[in-house]
């Protein structure tokens, strides 16, 4: 391996991480309008909603919010970012 590991952090992390996609994005906006029926026909910034633009792993660690996208780990892996799959 190159450097320290750090198993704590590695195992909380993926223990909360959850996959953002398109399906989750739209859960969470029937959730809202379920609610609140005044938040129909609004956008995903009024219902105080981050806007779905791409495939995430997000995950909470001591109070920070990290985000993993496919940019990430192309760059990690240090190929390029592109392609179909």
């Amino acid at each position: 391996m190159n450097g320290p590991s750090y198993e704590e952090l590695v195992n909380d992390f993926w223990i909360r991480a959850e996959v953002y996609d398109k399906e989750v994005a739209k859960m969470e906006e029937h959730e809202k309008i379920a609610e609140d029926e005044s938040l129909k026909r609004k956008t995903w910034a009024e219902m105080g909603l981050q806007e779905f633009t791409r495939i995430e792993i997000r995950s909470d660690f001591v109070g920070i919010h990290i985000t993993i996208t496919e940019e990430i780990v192309a760059k990690a892996a240090r190929c390029s970012n592109e392609g179909k799959f």
